[in-house]
């Protein structure tokens, strides 16, 4: 009972803290709404795998390939540039509290507090930053032509496009 409640309080709050990122750096309207849900969705995912595989690094990556994928997704069908969806998709998976007390810890010299939480803080960052490049690295280089045909007109030769 207590992880759904935990997973409740990440779609509660995320969706709101998410709302207010995308409404600080006017995001469009139409963007609005799948920023909020890429978030939701990626905060869930790293919560969920965080409690079942207990990993964080993989947990992390993991939820960031999600929020990259889900990105080129929405990004191709909204036809907006992809950093719109993924900076705000990311943001549940920032190790802000293990910043803080590794920072705490350097400050009041409790250097077994501040490497606790820095290990902590990286293992994140790494897992979110390889997540994030692997899937974007596929994206460009590997399937270059994959989402061609998601949400495009293709014109009688099968190239996106209107026909003439």
């Amino acid at each position: 009972m207590d992880f759904v409640k935990e997973i409740l309080r990440i779609v509660i709050t995320g969706a709101v803290g998410t709302a207010g990122l995308t409404l600080v750096y006017n995001v469009g309207k139409r963007v609005y709404i799948p920023a909020v849900v890429g978030a939701v969705l990626t905060g869930s995912v790293c919560k969920i795998l965080e409690y079942f595989i207990g990993n964080v690094f993989v947990a992390a990556l993991i939820s960031s390939a999600v929020a990259a994928i889900y990105s080129e997704i929405m990004a191709h069908l909204l036809k907006t540039p992809t950093t719109v969806l993924l900076i705000p998709g990311i943001l549940l998976l920032v190790p802000g509290g293990a910043l803080y007390y590794t920072m705490f810890g350097l400050s009041q010299g409790n250097s077994a507090l501040a490497a606790e939480n820095a290990v902590f803080a990286l293992r994140t960052a790494l897992g979110v930053s390889i997540g994030i490049i692997v899937v974007t690295f596929l994206m460009r280089t590997v399937f270059p032509g994959l989402l061609w045909g998601v949400g495009r007109n293709r014109n009688k030769n099968g190239k996106p496009g209107k026909s003439k």
